[in-house]
């Protein structure tokens, strides 16, 4: 899968050389997995480094792998890990007829190949790296027996389904087919460290000298208000979203029965710095049982036109087909009091919010208003260079017939040229209050899209709305662009050092404290997370930032509530490190509930005509248990890791509430019961758990589940507030010495037998040439990098644009001395005016130095007069930095 020989050569020197002790045990998969890895790597270079982010939209044209099986037999293959007769479906996912053919089927490390029964020819291979794990078929298929493989989280691949010829047989092969999968999921999560290296290391033919870019998007599909279909509109419908960005695809849950779907959804995605930015296109659908699907309407977003800063607004859902040649987004705030008796209506323009660009020099726009009423036209002031422009300006209409609505249209002001259409909104005067001011915010649209901001209140308190004309309803969508900047290789090598010693830990509770926004709040936290784990390693972290969130905490029952950053990256670590560990747990639970599709409804008010309460609640009692069971079992799997970190909180909170018997067992439960496992239990398709979303019957079950699993993770039972749960409080009260145990377990350094952390301990920096002791000032210069370690330069790039953006708050709570060491700083620079660049250290002196005559994209060590000090100067022409 190599294009050149050397490459191959290089391969088998750095992975099968200092890591053969290593993979010897599993040498037989050590050929498919390392290098279907690095072919993967190698075909997008712009793949992010944060290893727990997969790509979940696979482009997969065949359902198979291209390779030559035609002239395959038995006896060619390796590795053959079981071997028998089984009843196969055949047909692909989208054939029209689809029978039983019975195959010989070869269970080896890589897949499963499958045979003529006659003529022993090779028929097909599936291969497990496309696939997660197999479980029971359920009763769609009504044969017994009858099992499933699972494919990983891309619709486009074909789920294979087997017969065997007895229960013990069907057992077997789940068994085998699950441990080859687990097999690889542990081999591939280690490899992917090794892989990246070696990229970066030997196939990397960028110039280590120049800047990079990585480009990111960060997508939340919050709601949608008033969603109709062409000819109706208040009727109930089905909806979901399909969002997609270049080659990427995400879809959201199927919301039932409703006008007004909620989701609360987020995707990422890694953008190419190569090619032109893309537009953002998210689709509305409706999902009907008769007719199929049909498409309601959809959103384009140019995603040149967002900010640095999240942007937070409401869309109209244009119908199929309609999609505007200019970008439209934005919405106006006024308030209007219309007076009938007098025949006067008074409109107060107070602002605007989240306009798009129109400037081409990306100085944002120059908008203004005009406002038409019974043919006269009055407009408001330009604001310039301003895409949340304020005016606060009244203006009066006295009219004799009054009309049925006025429209206000928003313009990009131009010198020379036409000034830019920026959308509109008609105001239905039926619609506003007599007498009382109307506070109403109305989104941007193209003609005869309109309607108040479903979002929007009035005085009054009741929210505004009219019916659209044209639009399919509108859209709520959170957006956020992030382009990072990465320095030439070796500029964050002394931050990442930095990150080891006690300073470093001070540096990242300082920034805990200032950073205000939830999305810098995630975005910093996962980048600490990576950095620390390719680094010193994460337990070094969470040590630091749970003693502070803890000791900033007075009541026991809030602890961990909020969404700080030690939360935050300790629910983002559970996932990069326990992704197989969860798998391994609630996979083929899932796949159990997805495939029986029973319900376990046991509220009178939610039972189907027909349904019987106490059999639901036999059947929800069995699948609680069986989870649990499944859980409890699994303690001593649990990563090493995670428990070094358990062990610690509960030691911080027996220290400081040693009276308190629950403390300890709710805040370790707060994470891996609240954040891990009943999230995944909820959301498996979030935890790549399951291919696609559940429907209705299997949400709720999955629901009553969760919901029942955390009441017990709480040492609660179920009372007045949720009556029909109480049936449930018997299987609560006789699990809870066993969760206590459990917990106990995980929060113990005892070393696991079997372990599917992805062993951060192995990856460990902590020591780094000795001088993790010696200060900050003995590191520089004196430690060098160990072999094979890669610098997490991304994550690194992202503290450091959070440091600089933070710095003026910092300086209160940190030492000011450390930035000259650790923060390099982006100075903007005018191409033909460059100015003396002015260093102020401990704000005790400062030093001018005349930066004009540096040479550019060459480094300049310059030490300044009477000081310690030496700076590090490059300049650059690229993007005026």
């Amino acid at each position: 899968r190599f294009p050149h020989a050397k490459e191959v050569s290089l391969a088998r020197v750095v992975l099968l050389g200092p890591f053969f002790e290593v993979i010897h045990p599993l040498i037989a998969l050590v050929s498919d997995i390392v290098f279907y890895t690095l072919s993967s790597y190698t075909m997008d270079p712009s793949r992010s480094s944060k290893m727990y982010r997969k790509s979940i939209a696979m482009d997969v044209s065949k359902n198979e792998e291209v390779r030559d099986i035609a002239n395959l037999t038995i006896n060619d293959l390796s590795s053959v890990r079981k071997e028998g007769m089984l009843t196969k479906l055949s047909g692909g996912k989208h054939a029209m007829m689809k029978n039983w053919r019975k195959r010989w089927c070869v269970c080896t490390n890589e897949g499963v190949y499958y045979f003529h029964e006659a003529t022993e020819k090779c028929k097909g291979f599936i291969p497990f790296a496309q696939y997660r794990n197999a479980s029971l078929a359920g009763d769609d298929h009504k044969k017994p027996n009858c099992f499933k493989l699972f494919a990983k989280n891309s619709p486009s691949l074909r789920q294979y389904v087997f017969v065997a010829e007895s229960d013990v047989e069907m057992k077997s092969w789940m068994d085998i087919l699950n441990k080859v999968l687990g097999d690889r999921d542990v081999l591939m999560n280690s490899f992917r460290r090794v892989t990246h290296t070696f990229r970066n290391t030997f196939l990397t033919t960028a110039d280590d000298s120049a800047r990079r870019i990585f480009r990111s998007l960060y997508v939340n599909v919050a709601e949608a208000r008033d969603v109709r279909t062409e000819k109706h509109s208040g009727v109930p419908l089905n909806v979901y979203a399909v969002v997609d960005i270049a080659s990427y695809q995400f879809r959201t849950r199927t919301k039932k029965k409703t006008i007004e779907p909620f989701w609360g959804e987020d995707f990422s995605v890694d953008l190419d710095p190569s090619v032109a930015l893309p537009n953002i296109r998210v689709a509305l659908w409706n999902e009907d049982k008769r007719i199929g699907r049909t498409l309601l309407g959809q959103v384009t977003i140019p995603i040149s036109s967002l900010g640095a800063e999240s942007s937070q607004q409401w869309h109209p859902v244009m119908p199929p087909g309609q999609e505007d040649s200019v970008y439209i987004a934005g919405d106006v705030h006024l308030k209007i009091v219309s007076r009938p008796q007098q025949k006067l209506l008074a409109v107060r323009v107070l602002d605007a919010r989240n306009l798009p660009q129109r400037n081409k020099d990306g100085s944002g726009a120059d908008p203004y208003l005009e406002i038409a009423f019974q043919g006269t036209v009055k407009k408001t002031k330009v604001i310039k260079q301003n895409l949340n422009p304020v005016w606060n300006e009244e203006f009066l209409f006295h009219y004799h017939d009054a009309p049925e609505s006025f429209t206000v249209k928003c313009y990009d002001w131009d010198l020379l040229r036409e000034h830019d259409y920026m959308g509109q909104f008609e105001v239905h005067l039926k619609d506003i209050k007599p007498e009382v001011p109307n506070d109403l915010r109305f989104i941007l649209a193209p003609p005869a899209s309109t309607g108040p901001d479903p979002a929007s209140a009035s005085a009054s308190g009741e929210g505004g709305k009219s019916p659209s004309q044209n639009n399919r309803g509108n859209l709520r969508l959170t957006l956020k662009y992030t382009e990072d900047i990465i320095l030439p290789a070796g500029s964050y090598n002394n931050m990442f050092r930095f990150l080891s010693l006690p300073e470093g830990i001070e540096m990242v509770k300082a920034m805990s404290g200032v950073i205000s926004s939830s999305e810098d709040r995630v975005d910093l936290a996962d980048a600490f997370v990576h950095a620390y784990e390719a680094g010193a390693g994460a337990e070094q972290l969470f040590e630091g930032l749970m003693d502070l969130e803890i000791s900033s905490t007075e009541d026991p029952r809030v602890i961990f509530r909020g969404n700080s950053l030690g939360t935050k990256g300790l629910d983002l670590y559970m996932k990069l490190v326990g992704s197989t560990y969860l798998s391994y747990v609630l996979g083929p639970f899932v796949s159990q509930v997805y495939a029986q599709k029973k319900s376990c409804e046991v509220d009178p008010t939610q039972l189907e005509p027909g349904e019987e309460a106490e059999k639901n609640v036999a059947r929800l009692m069995q699948l609680v248990q069986q989870v649990i069971d499944t859980i409890f079992k699994s303690a001593d799997m649990c990563p090493s890791s995670l428990r070094a970190i358990f062990k610690h909180i509960q030691m911080l909170i027996n220290k400081k509430w040693p009276e308190d018997d629950k403390a300890k067992y709710s805040a370790v439960s707060g994470f891996i019961f609240l954040r891990f496992f009943c999230a995944a239990i909820l959301s498996p398709k979030l935890f790549d758990l399951a291919p696609d979303h559940p429907d209705a019957a299997v949400s709720r079950t999955l629901k009553l589940v969760a919901k029942t699993v955390q009441n017990l993770a709480n040492l609660v039972v179920f009372e007045a507030k949720e009556p029909h749960l109480k049936v449930m409080n018997t299987l609560l009260e006789s699990n809870m010495d066993r969760m206590k145990t459990f917990l106990d377990t995980i929060s113990s350094s005892k070393q696991s037998k079997q372990s599917y952390s992805l062993s951060p301990e192995s990856h460990k920096r902590a020591q780094l040439g000795g001088a993790a002791s010696g200060g900050f000032e003995g590191l520089i210069g004196s430690t060098p990098m160990l072999p094979f370690t890669q610098i997490p330069d991304r994550e690194l790039a992202c503290i450091h644009r959070h440091l600089i953006k933070n710095k003026d708050k910092l300086t209160s709570t940190f030492p000011p001395k450390i930035f000259p060491w650790c923060v390099h700083t982006l100075a903007m620079l005018d191409d033909l005016e460059m100015s003396n660049l002015i260093i102020a250290l401990n704000t005790k002196s400062s030093h001018a130095l005349d930066v004009s005559s540096l040479p550019v994209r060459e480094s300049s060590i310059i030490t300044l007069p009477k000081s310690q000090y030496q700076l590090n100067l490059t300049t650059a022409s690229y993007d005026r930095t």
